[in-house]
């Protein structure tokens, strides 16, 4: 688990911070728990969860953390005991995890504490990755990599996007995943000028283009890749697309380097596409980071205005997507250099005709 007591100290203006995400105190405990509670103080770190979880909880804290049960009716109340005890008179906590109600039950539990929202202080702790994190990513994607190799030798005329999308789970569980990072998205023909299509019973044939998104977890961190290809020629028009969207994906991909910052990236593959005259079929991001969840900071897209450091991990994924026609992703996973970058996904991008 991170050394907690490191990790309080990057907050500023609060006297303890509760962290109550699966994601969040994921990334604290390295444990996953749906269930669980960390509060953050200057005296020490507090680990809450229920009797099902308990002694897994201890395996995972040690002396990190003092683990101690709860249930869903006393959980806020023995944790504003701790803060009392420890003279808390300012919490941070996750924003934009909490519900309204959470938000409301909270501030009626933790009588004459102030609540202040630390997401910011969260994100970037968790978007700079430690050598243990980014090796973990690192083999995530290396599951993807073997997956679809291994996926591809199934694909044929007459399989379907669901059957596609099992075999290629299949696999990746098979090769050691935890689970899915996301819904796997698999897109036959004019299902591709769709995002996020949602793999269905459309039937592969000759000439269609097929997109194919996905990540898998390993040992809690996420990856993600994006290949698209064709079963048969798929038409001059697809390929020249195709390249348009290759290059604005190397173009993304060589302004990345500590420094700059995620809307610079994305200006990198935009204005490309734009030179082309596809600006208006690119219709969302250029990337995002990755890490315990699929989509966090930093963000890249034109309003990304943190600055890139080495070690976050990104992704650089441009599109064009010609509505009820056809659609074309190109997407590698990305670590942040101080001079550059390095593409952890490996599978080949040269365009694929099965």
């Amino acid at each position: 688990m991170k050394n907690l007591e490191t990790v309080f100290k990057k907050f500023r203006n609060v006297d303890a911070a509760l962290i109550t995400s699966e994601a969040g105190t994921f990334y604290l405990t390295g444990y996953a728990n749906d269930s669980a509670y960390v509060l953050l103080t200057k005296s020490g770190a507090f680990y809450f969860t229920d009797t099902r979880y308990t002694e897994e909880s201890k395996a995972a804290c040690g002396d990190g953390a003092e683990v101690i049960t709860v249930n869903s009716r006393d959980a806020y109340e023995k944790i504003f005991g701790i803060m009392i005890k420890t003279g808390v008179k300012t919490l941070g906590f996750e924003g934009k995890y909490t519900t309204f109600n959470d938000y409301s039950a909270m501030s009626k539990a933790f009588e004459g504490i102030k609540l202040v929202p630390v997401d910011a202080t969260l994100d970037e702790l968790r978007s700079v990755k430690t050598r243990d994190e980014i090796s973990l990513i690192k083999k995530a994607a290396s599951i993807n990599d073997r997956a679809f190799a291994k996926t591809l030798k199934k694909i044929k005329a007459g399989v379907t996007e669901r059957q596609v999308s099992s075999e290629l789970e299949y696999q990746m569980r098979k090769l050691g995943a935890d689970g899915l990072a996301f819904t796997t998205i698999v897109a036959f023909g004019a299902n591709t000028s769709k995002p996020h299509a949602h793999a269905g019973d459309t039937v592969l044939r000759e000439g269609m283009p097929v997109t194919i998104d996905f990540g898998c977890k390993y040992k809690g961190y996420c990856s993600d890749i994006t290949r698209t290809f064709a079963f048969g020629d798929p038409g001059a028009d697809f390929r020249k697309i195709y390249d348009a969207v290759l290059n604005a994906n190397m173009r993304g991909i060589s302004a990345v380097k500590a420094g700059v910052k995620g809307c610079d990236v994305d200006n990198a593959s935009r204005d490309y596409l734009k030179s082309e005259g596809l600006a208006e079929y690119f219709l969302h991001g250029t990337g995002h980071g990755v890490g315990v969840e699929i989509h966090e900071a930093p963000v890249v897209n034109p309003k990304g205005d943190t600055v890139l450091k080495k070690n976050m991990i990104i992704t650089v994924e441009p599109g064009v997507y010609m509505e009820g026609l056809y659609g074309v992703r190109v997407e590698d996973l990305i670590l942040v250099e101080n001079d550059g970058c390095s593409v952890i996904s490996r599978t080949d991008k040269k365009l694929l005709i099965l």
